[in-house]
């Protein structure tokens, strides 16, 4: 599947959960693939100096609540600028806008 078209059924209101449903995956593998790489990428944001080690332990202790494959995501695709509370800026890097 392109990114586009994930995109695309995002926006039409599907969930992650449903979308790997419909393409024969199990959503609890598309769940452990996503907490990987959010939590890599914290990893990377702490070598950086971009987060401290203390930052890093919270997000990360929050993800599993957060990456639910059942809500429909809108916030990733809008314009970071416009989310309220902890976003993960579309997935690239943790940061907290409002």
């Amino acid at each position: 599947m392109s990114p586009r078209d994930l995109v695309k059924q995002l926006r039409d209101g599907l969930t992650l959960g449903q979308i790997a449903q419909q393409k024969g995956v199990d959503p609890n593998k598309v769940k452990a693939a996503m907490l990987s790489v959010l939590t890599a990428r914290i990893d990377a944001a702490v070598k950086n100096g971009k987060l401290t080690q203390d930052r890093a332990a919270e997000l990360k202790a929050r993800l599993e609540k957060q990456v639910d494959l059942n809500q429909v995501i809108t916030h990733i695709l809008s314009d970071s600028r416009t989310c309220s509370g902890h976003c993960f800026n579309k997935l690239r890097t943790p940061h907290s806008c409002g």
